[in-house]
């Protein structure tokens, strides 16, 4: 048996694209343009990548660790270096 995780972060769907999605109402709640509000969200978040990952870069680590290999014991962060390790 393997133990592997995968820990995504941030990731490009309808929460943060969609004007009407939860980003979009909380950057109207602030009376800030949805791309001027998630632009700040992510200066905040010190994204090394200064980006959002996208649904298919989850995807494909998952069918990686999912796929017969010898990784075990291993966790995975998507999350563009929102999450720094020491």
């Amino acid at each position: 048996m393997r133990a592997i995780s995968v820990s995504p972060g941030p990731i490009r769907t309808g929460v943060w694209t969609d004007p009407d999605g939860f980003i979009g109402r909380v950057a109207q709640e602030q009376g800030v343009s949805h791309e001027d509000f998630v632009q700040q969200m992510m200066g905040s978040l010190g994204a090394s990548t200064g980006r959002i990952s996208t649904p298919e870069e989850v995807a494909r680590l998952i069918a990686f660790v999912a796929s017969p290999n010898n990784v075990n014991g291993a966790e995975y962060l998507v999350d563009g270096g929102i999450t720094k390790n020491l």
